[in-house]
């Protein structure tokens, strides 16, 4: 019982001795009795923290749960994204980004080399300083009867475990077109081990003229054998008949041999 409650019900019951002292009627005096009996019946609860005794507390279904503690909040985890990986933490591949040298041909053939049965017919290509797609150098083939084959060996250390990948990348220019039989431009890839086991890929034929440099590449996804070492060619293929003496230029510049082991 507050203090408003005590008080009111003392008063009341002063005034009940009273009326009773009085000879008040019976009626009254249980009419007074009953009011007492009322009023402390219906004493309002203690008031809570933020409650007064005029602002009964709202209702639990108004009143908003209290927010988890930050400490009991499941956080999950933060992974970067592979970009955001400092280069120095990333897998380092031990093979260089192009295995060939002198690609782009600015320090004149040094690395490369003509293959003998080119040779043999005239096919020797040469250097040249004025069409070239980077720098200022590119290699001149030939469309003539005994084609040109121009090519570089390199090492693969470590070797390329089976189902490595592959993949050589050239630009080439090919101002005039070739026989659809023959005297047209492609590559090749020879690749092979200590074991004299080898593979070959080649690409199609192009045989076709255009004016500007086009890019084409040559890959094998999927090595069949461990892999030492790799030769690539690039190739003017054999002519005869009406065009055995055809003698016009492909030209060919930067070079890219990348290799990728199997993951």
């Amino acid at each position: 019982m507050n203090s408003h409650s005590r008080n009111l019900a003392l008063g009341l019951s002063i005034l009940l001795l009273a009326a009773l002292a009085c000879n008040l009627p019976v009626g009254q005096q249980i009419a007074l009795t009953e009011l007492v009996d009322t009023l402390v019946a219906t004493e309002p609860p203690a008031a809570g923290p933020g409650v007064s005794p005029g602002n009964p507390p709202a209702e639990a279904s108004q009143v908003p749960a209290a927010p988890p503690a930050a400490s009991e909040v499941p956080v999950a985890p933060v992974v970067p994204p592979a970009s955001a990986v400092p280069a120095s933490q990333q897998p380092v591949s031990p093979y260089p980004a192009n295995l060939l040298k002198n690609p782009g041909f600015e320090d004149g053939f040094k690395y490369w080399s003509e293959n003998p049965a080119a040779l043999q017919y005239g096919g020797q290509s040469v250097d040249e300083d004025v069409v070239a797609h980077a720098g200022d150098h590119s290699r001149k083939l030939f469309l003539r009867y005994g084609g040109s084959d121009i090519l570089q060996r390199v090492t693969v250390n470590p070797a390329l475990p089976v189902g490595s990948s592959i993949v050589l990348d050239i630009w080439f220019k090919m101002p005039d077109a070739g026989s659809k039989t023959n005297k047209c431009f492609n590559l090749k890839m020879i690749y092979g081990n200590d074991a004299s086991q080898q593979e070959t890929a080649t690409t199609s034929d192009f045989c076709e003229a255009f004016s500007g440099w086009d890019e084409t590449a040559l890959s094998n996804s999927s090595t069949d054998i461990p892999v030492t070492w790799i030769e690539v060619h690039a190739t003017t293929t054999k002519g005869d008949g009406t065009n055995k003496n055809f003698d016009k230029p492909v030209y060919v510049d930067d070079f890219t041999l990348k290799v990728l082991p199997p993951p």
